[in-house]
């Protein structure tokens, strides 16, 4: 099982998905896609850190999303 954890206002909001469930896969792909097109920033996450992606990996274990944050003088 994978997730995507959407940080945002509301918090954590978690998106789970099954390998052997498309519509699961689907649904993720999309909370992905809208993040993207959000320019959220993603980081597919493992045991040692986390790494940027720019699409979506159904392999993945945890996805995590992220606002961008914009820098002051």
């Amino acid at each position: 099982m994978g997730v995507i954890r959407r940080m945002g206002k509301q918090g954590d909001i978690p998106t789970k998905w099954e390998l052997d469930d498309e519509g699961s896969v689907q649904q993720a792909q999309h909370v992905f896609d809208d993040a993207m097109r959000a320019k959220m920033l993603a980081f597919n996450m493992d045991e040692g850190g986390g790494e940027q992606i720019k699409s979506f990996d159904p392999k993945a274990r945890e996805i995590v999303l992220i606002p961008q944050i914009a820098g002051g003088n």
